[in-house]
């Protein structure tokens, strides 16, 4: 469970990625998904953190590119 501050920090970000626009069917989805695999591994604190973190990023801006050839 994430720390009062985090979870609010979270709901923030949460309502800001539904505010923007969707480009492509399930893009919130993505966005939020990987929004929470980073805190997840940021509460793990592997050793590796920023290699991980540098790696869902990494996929994540491939499946935007994939799915929208847009990545602003």
């Amino acid at each position: 469970m994430a720390a009062a501050p985090q979870k609010q920090a979270l709901e923030v970000i949460k309502t800001k990625v539904l505010e923007a626009d969707e480009r492509y069917d399930g893009y919130h989805r993505e966005l939020i998904a990987a929004l929470h695999d980073i805190l997840a591994k940021e509460r793990e604190r592997p050793h590796n953190i920023k290699q991980q973190i540098s790696r869902r990023v990494a996929a994540l801006g491939e499946l935007l590119l994939k799915n929208d050839g847009n990545v602003e």
